[in-house]
C-alpha cells in the first residue's frame, strides 16, 4: 500500500539536500597556508599533466565524448543509436584539444574556491600525516570535478548542435503507455551521479563526476562516521564495464601509488591513473546503502533518495561484484 507519509519524507530530504548545497560558503585556496598550498598544487598539476585528464577535458570543450569513451561504461549506457555511435565520433572536433592545451597553460590554479569547511580541514592537518592524505585527495578531486564544471559552462565547440536535440527511441513494449523520452541533459555523465535538479550547479556537476571518474578512476568517496565531518577510508565508485558497480575501498598499493604520484617533482614518475578496483578491493558498499546506511559520500546530496522499495532492489551476486563468492569450493 502506498504510504503518502514516505512521499512527504522523501520530498522534504530531497529539499535538505539542495539547501545543504547551495549554502556552501567557498574561499579561495589561496588563503591556505604555504605549504599546505603547495602540496596541493603540485599534487593537481601532476593530474594535470596526464593525458588522461587533459583528453577528458578536451572532450568536454568539444560537447561530445569520443566513442570509445561513451562506450565505456558499465550502467546505464548511451543509446547506441545516437549519433555519437551512428556517426562515429571518434576524433575530437577541430580546435579543441589546441584549446585545451591553451586552457591548461594559462590556467591559474590560486583562482579555483572551495568549500571553507574543506580548507580549514585540509589546513589543520600536518602534512604527510595519516590523516592528512585523504583530505588532499579531496582537495584534489574537488578540484578537478570544479575545472570541469567551469570548462562545460563556458561552452563547447559547437559543431554538433543538431546532436543536442536527439531524442532515444520510445523502446518499451507498449509506447502509448510510456512517454517519449526526452534529450539527454549531456552525454557526460556517471550512471550513479545523475541528480542534477539537486546539485549546487545542475548539469554541470554531472559533468564534474563524470570528469572525475574518467581522470581518477572513480568518483572520490569518503567514509564520514556519524558525524558526517570526518574523511576516513577513501574509496571510489566507478563506472567502467570491467569494474563493479559497487563502491570499494582503495587498497594500501593503490593509495602509496596515488599519493607518490601526488607528491613526485621529477616529471618522471610513471602515469598511474586511473586508478581501477579489481579483486583486490574486498571492501564493497551497495551503492543504495552508502549515503544514509553507512555514512560513505563526499556530499550528502549526491545521490538520489530511494525509499525502502528502490533500496531493496538487489543485482544478482557475480565475481565481478562479489568476488567473495569464488572464495568458496562449491564442488
Amino acid at each position: 500500500m502506498h504510504d503518502p507519509n514516505a512521499s512527504e519524507w522523501k520530498v522534504a530530504q530531497i529539499a535538505q539536500l539542495i539547501a545543504e548545497g547551495r549554502s556552501v560558503t567557498k574561499c579561495p585556496i589561496s588563503g591556505l597556508p604555504e605549504q599546505h598550498r603547495e602540496v596541493f598544487e603540485r599534487a593537481l598539476r601532476n593530474v594535470l599533466s596526464t593525458e588522461t585528464a587533459q583528453m577528458t577535458y578536451a572532450q568536454i570543450i568539444d560537447g561530445f565524448p569520443m566513442v570509445s569513451v561513451a562506450r565505456d561504461k558499465r550502467g546505464p549506457s548511451i543509446d547506441f543509436d545516437h549519433p555519437v555511435f551512428q556517426e562515429n565520433h571518434d576524433t575530437l572536433c577541430p580546435g579543441a584539444w589546441e584549446k585545451m592545451k591553451e586552457f591548461h597553460s594559462s590556467f591559474d590554479i590560486g583562482v579555483l574556491s572551495m568549500d571553507e569547511r574543506l580548507l580549514h580541514a585540509y589546513s589543520a592537518e600536518s602534512i604527510g600525516s595519516r590523516a592528512f592524505r585523504p583530505r588532499l585527495l579531496e582537495m584534489v578531486a574537488v578540484a578537478l570535478h570544479q575545472l570541469a564544471v567551469l570548462l562545460y559552462k563556458l561552452g563547447d565547440m559547437q559543431q554538433h548542435e543538431q546532436w543536442k536535440l536527439w531524442t532515444p527511441p520510445n523502446r518499451y513494449p507498449d509506447p502509448e503507455m510510456w512517454p517519449d523520452p526526452e534529450p539527454y541533459p549531456t552525454l557526460f555523465f556517471h550512471a550513479w551521479f545523475q541528480e542534477y535538479k539537486q546539485y549546487p550547479e545542475g548539469v554541470a556537476d554531472m559533468v564534474g563526476y563524470w570528469a572525475e571518474e574518467r581522470i581518477l578512476g572513480g568518483v572520490v568517496l569518503f567514509d564520514r562516521g556519524a558525524s558526517g565531518t570526518q574523511c576516513r577510508e577513501i574509496y571510489f565508485h566507478s563506472d567502467r564495464p570491467d569494474v563493479t558497480y559497487r563502491l570499494y575501498a582503495l587498497v594500501d598499493e593503490q593509495k602509496q601509488k596515488l599519493f607518490s604520484f601526488f607528491a613526485d617533482t621529477s616529471g618522471l614518475q610513471q602515469d598511474v591513473l586511473p586508478i581501477l578496483g579489481d579483486s583486490n578491493n574486498r571492501v564493497r558498499l551497495d551503492p543504495e546503502d552508502a549515503v544514509f546506511q553507512f555514512h560513505i559520500y563526499r556530499d550528502r546530496w549526491e545521490r538520489p533518495v530511494l525509499d525502502e522499495r528502490q533500496r531493496s532492489r538487489r543485482r544478482v551476486e557475480n565475481p565481478l561484484d562479489f568476488p567473495e563468492i569464488e572464495d568458496h569450493n562449491w564442488n
